[in-house]
């Protein structure tokens, strides 16, 4: 009986965290705040934080 209340609890608690997980933005192909992986590249090279050369290469990874 117990373990059976276990089980219902654990499946809850999944369930929970999954569309918790969701609404973060921490499961599916985007980041935190909804951009892509490009937009995210196209950011950092804006901000100086990666080269060109990087930006470039991460844009051809992707794009396999």
């Amino acid at each position: 009986m117990i373990q059976e209340w276990l089980a219902v609890a654990g499946v809850v608690v999944l369930i929970v965290g999954v569309r918790v997980a969701r609404r973060r933005g921490l499961l599916g192909g985007r980041g935190g705040n909804g951009e892509s992986a490009e937009e995210v590249a196209r950011a950092r090279y804006a901000r100086g934080e990666i080269s060109k050369g990087e930006y470039e290469q991460i844009l051809r990874d992707l794009r396999r």
